[in-house]
């Protein structure tokens, strides 16, 4: 009953982040860029809001997350291929985790936020490939 929590809660919280961050590039992008002045200002406003989204789905999914790969023994599992997967998975969470802190440096969130689109992409398509591990995990116990 509790893995079963968790897991609501970190597939919950990787929902809200992966969702506002395609939000985030497929609306906020095209804003910035063709608005004016008034239209910068309020994609910089919807970005700090998103920020704080963002943290709190972070530290839920790495919660959630270290818990779950305590244990279902993904991490323990010595030379499985499940070991490896989860390892890269983890690999790529802290990628994305150094990108979301880089998109968000008060720099790259000025004028619109033009410098932390190009960064949210990256980290739009590193969550992706995060999920898909997740979701490879998930329905395969390790060998």
């Amino acid at each position: 009953m509790v893995n079963e929590l968790f897991l609501f809660l970190h597939v919950f919280s990787a929902i809200i982040l992966v969702g506002a961050m395609h939000f985030a590039v497929t609306s906020l992008g095209p804003l910035a860029r063709r608005g004016g002045e008034e239209e910068r200002k309020v994609v910089s406003a919807a970005l700090d809001r998103f920020r704080k989204l963002a943290i709190v789905a972070a530290l839920l999914l790495f919660a959630t997350g270290g818990h779950l790969a305590a244990n279902t023994g993904h991490l323990t599992a010595e030379g499985s291929t499940t070991a490896t997967l989860a390892l890269l998975k983890v690999g790529l969470a802290l990628a994305l985790l150094a990108v979301g802190v880089l998109a968000f440096t008060p720099g790259n969130t000025a004028e619109g936020g033009r410098g932390s689109q190009r960064l949210l992409r990256l980290g739009l398509v590193l969550a992706l490939l995060v999920v898909g591990l997740g979701t490879y995990l998930t329905t395969h116990r390790p060998s």
